[in-house]
């Protein structure tokens, strides 16, 4: 999507750069709840299967670390904001009535 496809719904209801990080909140808290309850399923499966023989062996057992998880959920919070703050920031600077003459 161009700034002039996320000017067009300027227009028609007051979108600015504070309305996108409302949004942004809202989803990010939902995306990184529903991450960690993924990847803490998918690491206890890991865990119940026997590490005695085999490919496992040499994976050993993970777990799932606080530290890289906050490390991660930052650089991902961060890569989010500036992949939508700086679209949404140029589309809210576009004039409404200027964006609603080409529709």
């Amino acid at each position: 999507m161009n700034c002039k496809q996320a000017a067009r719904p300027q227009g028609k209801r007051s979108l600015s750069a504070d309305n996108f990080l409302c949004n942004f909140r809202d989803y990010e808290v939902v995306n990184e709840v529903t991450g960690i309850l993924l990847s803490w399923g998918v690491i206890s499966v890991v865990q119940l299967i026997p590490s005695d023989d085999g490919p496992m062996q040499f994976l050993g057992k993970p777990i799932l670390s606080s530290t890289i998880m906050l490390l991660t959920t930052g650089i991902l919070t961060a890569i989010g904001l500036m992949a939508g703050f700086f679209p949404a920031r140029r589309a809210a600077s576009v004039d409404p009535v200027e964006s609603l003459r080409y529709e």
